[in-house]
């Protein structure tokens, strides 16, 4: 994976911004209603537990949104109705892959936000952003391109103290990142594999193995999560097995 800071499409964003807050551009309408009759890629990137529950449970039964989670995603789905285009989804392989918009100039691009410092990028590519970069490269892959950018509001800058002459409050940087074929077709091999596993899970009633859910999700992630309390993973995991508790999840 190579990646290039990308100051022109990071301009071209500011202009598009500034349009948009200019009143020079209506913002289309979003339905946020969920098809489950696909997989999109977000959910086979993650656990695959918050999948196959979402199919095999009643839509009431999850927990509701705490107030830290439902001002988290509302903050990230305002970042992507305002940088978001009317772009429709693809269907290939029978995974749903959307991208948040597409430039004239510079292709594909994915849309993030993050409280992180910008002082950590493009280094967190590698590191504890790894995931975001695999997104870019399952989406490049499924629009059968080698490079997508990736562009990111840093909602506090770079995180310098009041006061320091550096500081930045607030900051947009975009970067490329380009793959080899070998990268994009692995990618996207491995959702597929994943997406089997899924099926069969779904086809047999049982949940997918502990072996492949667990390396794809951290505690934090897990405590998170408004199915953990109907997860037999997370309840062994953490309170233990009880006379009431079944190994398997049947739909």
């Amino acid at each position: 994976m190579k990646i290039t800071e990308n100051e022109q499409l990071t301009d071209e964003l500011l202009d598009y911004l500034r349009d948009v807050l200019g009143g020079h551009i209506t913002l289309p309408a979003i339905d946020y209603k969920r098809d489950l009759t696909y997989y999109h890629r977000s959910e086979l990137l993650g656990c695959l537990m918050i999948p196959f529950l979402a199919r095999t449970v009643g839509p009431d039964d999850p927990e509701p949104l705490t107030k830290e989670q439902a001002l988290y995603f509302a903050r990230g789905r305002a970042i992507e109705r305002f940088f978001g285009t009317d772009n429709k989804p693809l269907v290939k392989d029978g995974i749903v892959v959307s991208v948040d918009r597409t430039s004239p100039y510079h292709g594909l691009v994915e849309m993030k936000s993050t409280v992180m410092s910008s002082s950590g990028f493009p280094h967190a590519f590698h590191d504890n952003r790894k995931d975001w970069a695999e997104e870019c490269k399952v989406v490049a892959a499924a629009y059968e391109d080698t490079s997508c950018n990736i562009a990111i509001m840093f909602l506090e800058g770079n995180k310098k103290k009041w006061g320091n002459p550096d500081r930045i409050p607030v900051d947009l940087k975009a970067w490329r990142l380009e793959f080899e074929t070998s990268e994009t077709w692995g990618a996207w091999s491995e959702l597929r594999g994943r997406k089997a596993v899924l099926d069969d899970a779904l086809s047999l009633g049982i949940a997918p193995p502990l072996d492949i859910v667990k390396p794809t999700v951290s505690a934090y992630y897990c405590k998170e999560c408004i199915y953990s309390k109907l997860c037999p993973y997370w309840q062994c995991l953490n309170w233990g097995p009880n006379e009431n508790q079944q190994e398997e999840v049947v739909s």
